[in-house]
C-alpha cells in the first residue's frame, strides 16, 4: 500500500490541487503561497543552489528557482553546470519543482522587440536543457520575473513564445489576475534576500493575514551559512503552516494551469495529404469528416488536388508533379507564399523542448511533433501550459477504424473544450496577436515570392507612349514659365476662363529644375535651351530675411518674386538642394554657380544640431520627425550639411530587427504616401529604408485592390475645392480600413469626415508614373492606362489625379509639382 502524501500528490501531477485550494478556503483565512528563489545566474555556485532549494523540496515544498538561463547559456559562457542542476531538480521533483526567467528586456519597447526578447528567452531555454538531463523529457518553462526592465510589458508578446505568468518584481500587496491570452499576471510580493533580517517574522505576518501571497527570496549577495540557516528557518514554518491547513502552496504555473475553469489545449492538427491514391482517398475522408464537424485542419502536401475544403487551409502546399517529401522541404526552405510568416521545426518526440517565439529573420518557430502511436490520446495528455502542432500522416489515417476512432476523440475534445483546434495560421495569429508592422513585413515577404519587383523595361511601343506622355507633361512648364523670371507658375485651372496661379514653392521649382534635366535628356529642348532656362531661374530665385536670415521664402510669385506666405519650409529647401545637383550632375548649371546659390542662403540656421527646422507662424518647429527629414538629409550632404535622421531603426541585430526599426519609425511620424520616398529613388539613386519604405506601401495598395476591388495611389495633391490641398497615405502601424487616411491642410473638422475623404481622394497622376518609372507590374500599367485615358488635358499637361469615388479625373486643373515629377519619372524609365 502506498502512502499519499502531499509530495506524492505533488509529483505525480497536480490534478488535485485545486480541490486541495477549495478545501483550505472553506475554513477561511487560508494562505495560497507561491515561494520563488531567485538570484540564480551567472557565478553562482550550483553546491549552494542545490543545498538551498533541496532544503525546501525535501521538505515537500513547491519551489519555483528564478534562474537566468540566457546569462547561463550566452555565447562563449560554454557549458554551465547550474543548467544540469536544475534539469536533475525538475527531473527528480516533478510536481514540486518550476523554473522562471528574468525577462532582462533592453533596447527599443515596441511589441516586436518583446516578441523577439519572449522569442530569445525561448531559446535560453532550449540551449539550457535540449542536452543533458533533460534533453529526452521537456517540463514546462512558462513563468517570467519582470524588473522593470520593460516599460510598458506586453504581456500577449512573451505569450506569444509559450509564456503564461508574469510576475512584476517589487515589495507590495501581492494582486494576480487573469489578462490577455489568458496570462497570469501579477504584482508585488516580499522580493528580498533569503538571509534579510527579521524575514520569518514578517514571512508569518503576512501568512497570518491569509489570501495570495507571493515570497520571492534571493540568493545574491548572501553568504552560505547564513543562507543555509534562513532556508531552513523558512522551511520550517511553511510546513507547519500546511500541517496545520493555515496555508496551500502551488508555484505560479501551477496557478494559473487551474485558475477558474484552468487552461484549454491550444493546438493545430496538420495533416499530409499523401502520395500515393490509397493514402490520399484516406486523407480526404479523415479532413472531410473533421473539417466538416467544425474542427480546422491544415494541408501539407498535394492539398490543391483537394480543393477548396471548407474550414482548411494549405501550408506549404505542393504541385501534383512534386515528389519531395513537403514537410522537410517546407522546414528546410520556410519561405513558401502561404507561410513566409512561419517556420517549423520538426520533432520526433512529442517530449522534447519546444522551440516557438519570434526569431531573429521575424518569423513565428514552432515545433511541430509527431502523432505517435498513442494517437489522439497522446496529444490531448498534452501539457496545457504549452503549444502544440501535431502532424498527422497518412499511415495515421489508412485504416477506417482508426480513422473513425481518431475523428471521433478529437471532436470529443473539441466539444468539451478540452481542446481548441486551430489552423496553423490561426494558431500563429492567436499567439502573435496581430502586431501590425509585423504582419506588413510577413505580407510584404509573401509579396516579393508572388510578385517580385521587376525592373521595368519598356518596349518601343511603350516607349513612344511615355515620350508623347513627356511632351505633354513639358508643355506645362513651356507655357507657364515667365520669360522675365524663367519660374514656372504653381497651378492652372482651364475653363470658360484660364485662370494661372503664380504663386509657388521652392518644392515646385525644383519640380521645375527636374523638368528641364528631363526635357534635356529626352531631347524635348536642345542643351543650349536648357542651359539658359537653368540659368534664369537660378538667377531669379527669391530670398527673404527669415528671423534675420536669409532664406527663401516659404511662398512666393513667380512672375516678381514677392513673398506670399512669410517663413521658410527646410524640406522644400532640401528638395532644391536635390535638384540643383542634378543639374549640375547633367552638365546644365557649373558647381560653383550652384555652390553659390546655397552659400547665400543660411542653412546652417535651420539646421541647429543637425535637426531640420521650419520657420513657420513666426517662430521655428523642429521637424525632424517628418518623412521628407531621410530625403532631405540625403540631398544636403553633397553640399556639407549634416543631419539626423528620423529613421534609425535599432542599431544593432538582424536584418530584420533593423527593417522593423525602421518601419516603426515611420509609423511613429505620420501617415507615408509616395512622396517623398519614390521620389528619393527616382532622384538619388538607391537607398535600403527608402527602398523598404517604398515595397510596404506598394504591398499596402495591392492588397487594399486584392481585398477590395478599389485602387490606392496615395500622394499628397493639390485639390479644386476648399481645403485646396490634401495630404493621402497609409498608416504603416495599422492595418486594415483604418490604416489609409485623407487629411485636409490644416485639419478643420468640416473636413474630418467620411464625406470628405470620399471626395478628395485621388489616384495620384504623378504618383502613377512614379510607380511605373520604378517597377513593372500589372498594377502600375493598370495606373498609367488610367491616367492616360482620363488625365491627359491636351495642350495643357496632365490633371492632378483621379477621384476614386467617380474615377474621373479633376477637370481642368494641373500643377507644376504634378508634370515635373512626370516627367522625372518618365526620365528615369528611359534613362
Amino acid at each position: 500500500m502506498i502512502r499519499l502524501t502531499r509530495r506524492r500528490l505533488l509529483q505525480g501531477g497536480a490534478a488535485l490541487l485545486p480541490l486541495l485550494g477549495g478545501a483550505a478556503r472553506a475554513q477561511g483565512g487560508v494562505a495560497r503561497v507561491s515561494l520563488l528563489l531567485d538570484g540564480i545566474g551567472p557565478g553562482m555556485d550550483p553546491g549552494l543552489v542545490e543545498r538551498i532549494a533541496t532544503t525546501f523540496l525535501a521538505a515537500g515544498l513547491p519551489l519555483t528557482c528564478v534562474a537566468d538561463l540566457a546569462g547561463l547559456t550566452a555565447p562563449g559562457v560554454g557549458h554551465a553546470p547550474l543548467c544540469d542542476l536544475l534539469a536533475r531538480l525538475a527531473r527528480q521533483e516533478p510536481g514540486l519543482f518550476d523554473l522562471a526567467l528574468p525577462i532582462g528586456m533592453t533596447g527599443r519597447n515596441e511589441r516586436y522587440y518583446q516578441l523577439r526578447r519572449a522569442g530569445a528567452l525561448r531559446d535560453a531555454v532550449v540551449r539550457a536543457f535540449a542536452e543533458g538531463p533533460a534533453a529526452d523529457h521537456s517540463f514546462p518553462v512558462v513563468t517570467l520575473v519582470d524588473r522593470g526592465d520593460v516599460a510598458d510589458i506586453d504581456h500577449t508578446a512573451f505569450r506569444g513564445a509559450g509564456f503564461r505568468v508574469h510576475l512584476r518584481a517589487g515589495d507590495g500587496p501581492f494582486t494576480p489576475g487573469v489578462a490577455g491570452r489568458g496570462e497570469l499576471v501579477a504584482t508585488g510580493g516580499i522580493w528580498t534576500r533569503l538571509d534579510a533580517p527579521g524575514l520569518e517574522a514578517r514571512i508569518g505576518a503576512a501568512l497570518a493575514g491569509g489570501g495570495d501571497v507571493l515570497l520571492a527570496l534571493s540568493l545574491a549577495g548572501g553568504a552560505a551559512k547564513a543562507l543555509a540557516e534562513s532556508a531552513a528557518g523558512i522551511a520550517a514554518l511553511l510546513s507547519e503552516g500546511l500541517r496545520e491547513g493555515r496555508i496551500d502552496m502551488a508555484s505560479p504555473a501551477r496557478r494559473r494551469l487551474y485558475a477558474g475553469t484552468g487552461l484549454t489545449l491550444d493546438v493545430a492538427l496538420l495533416v499530409e495529404t499523401g502520395f500515393i491514391q490509397e493514402e490520399r482517398e484516406a486523407a480526404l475522408a479523415f479532413v472531410r469528416e473533421l473539417a466538416g464537424a467544425g474542427v480546422p485542419l491544415t494541408l501539407a502536401g498535394r492539398a490543391e488536388e483537394f480543393g477548396e475544403l471548407p474550414g482548411t487551409v494549405h501550408f506549404c502546399a505542393t504541385s501534383a508533379t512534386d515528389t519531395s517529401p513537403p514537410l522537410p522541404q517546407c522546414i528546410e526552405d520556410g519561405a513558401r507564399p502561404d507561410e513566409g510568416a512561419i517556420t517549423l521545426h520538426l520533432s520526433a518526440e512529442p517530449a522534447v523542448w519546444p522551440r516557438q517565439g519570434i526569431g531573429a529573420d521575424g518569423r513565428l518557430r514552432l515545433t511541430l511533433r509527431e502523432l505517435g502511436p498513442a494517437g489522439p490520446d497522446a496529444v490531448l495528455r498534452l501539457s496545457a501550459l504549452e503549444d502544440h502542432v501535431i502532424v498527422i500522416r497518412p499511415e495515421h489515417v489508412l485504416q477506417p477504424v482508426l480513422r473513425a476512432g481518431m475523428v471521433q476523440r478529437f471532436l470529443q475534445a473539441a466539444q468539451s473544450r478540452q481542446a481548441f483546434f486551430h489552423t496553423l495560421p490561426g494558431l500563429a495569429s492567436h499567439l502573435v496577436a496581430a502586431e501590425p508592422v509585423l504582419e506588413r513585413l510577413w505580407s510584404l515577404r509573401r509579396r516579393r515570392l508572388t510578385d517580385p519587383v521587376l525592373a521595368r523595361s519598356p518596349d518601343a511601343g511603350e516607349r513612344a507612349r511615355l515620350m508623347a506622355d513627356a511632351r505633354l507633361a513639358w508643355r506645362f512648364i513651356e507655357r507657364f514659365t515667365d520669360p522675365e523670371t524663367g519660374l514656372c507658375a504653381g497651378t492652372v485651372q482651364q475653363g470658360r476662363t484660364r485662370i494661372v496661379n503664380r504663386e509657388a514653392t521652392m518644392w515646385d521649382l525644383a519640380s521645375q529644375l527636374h523638368g528641364i534635366r528631363v526635357a534635356r535628356q529626352l531631347a524635348l529642348i536642345d542643351a543650349d535651351e536648357a542651359r539658359a532656362r537653368v540659368a534664369l531661374l537660378v538667377d531669379n530665385l527669391p530670398l527673404a530675411q527669415v528671423d534675420g536670415h536669409p532664406l527663401p521664402p516659404a511662398m512666393f510669385r513667380t512672375d516678381d518674386r514677392a513673398v506670399v506666405t512669410p517663413g521658410f519650409d527646410i524640406c522644400d529647401a532640401g528638395r532644391f538642394a536635390v535638384a540643383l545637383d542634378a543639374t549640375v550632375t547633367a552638365g546644365l548649371l557649373e558647381r560653383e554657380r550652384a555652390v553659390s546659390v546655397l552659400a547665400g542662403w543660411d542653412l546652417a540656421a535651420a539646421l541647429p544640431g543637425g535637426r531640420p527646422h521650419s520657420h513657420v507662424l513666426g517662430r521655428w518647429i523642429d521637424t525632424t520627425a517628418s518623412h521628407c527629414t531621410a530625403y532631405i538629409q540625403r540631398g544636403l550632404a553633397p553640399w556639407g550639411f549634416g543631419m539626423v535622421s528620423p529613421l534609425a531603426g535599432p542599431g544593432t541585430g538582424s536584418a530584420a530587427d533593423r527593417q522593423i526599426g525602421v518601419l516603426y519609425d515611420v509609423a511613429a511620424i505620420a501617415p507615408v504616401g509616395v512622396e517623398p520616398v519614390l521620389l528619393d529613388l527616382i532622384e538619388q539613386g538607391p537607398e535600403p529604408k527608402a527602398e523598404l519604405i517604398a515595397e510596404v506601401l506598394f504591398d499596402a495598395q495591392l492588397d487594399w485592390f486584392e481585398t477590395t476591388g478599389r485602387m490606392k495611389c496615395a500622394s499628397e495633391a493639390p485639390l479644386n475645392f476648399a481645403p485646396w490641398f490634401s495630404y493621402q497615405g497609409l498608416r504603416v502601424g495599422q492595418l486594415g480600413p483604418a490604416a489609409w487616411v485623407v487629411r485636409a491642410l490644416g485639419e478643420a473638422p468640416e473636413h474630418d469626415t467620411e464625406e470628405f475623404r470620399d471626395r478628395a481622394e485621388l489616384l495620384s497622376a504623378k504618383s502613377a508614373y512614379l510607380w511605373a518609372a520604378l517597377r513593372s507590374h500589372p498594377y502600375c500599367d493598370a495606373l498609367l492606362a488610367i491616367m492616360r485615358d482620363k488625365a491627359r488635358i491636351e495642350g495643357l499637361g496632365f490633371s492632378v489625379g483621379v477621384f476614386t469615388g467617380t474615377m474621373q479625373a479633376m477637370p481642368d486643373y494641373t500643377d507644376l509639382n504634378t508634370n515635373g515629377v512626370i516627367l522625372a519619372a518618365i526620365g528615369h524609365a528611359l534613362r
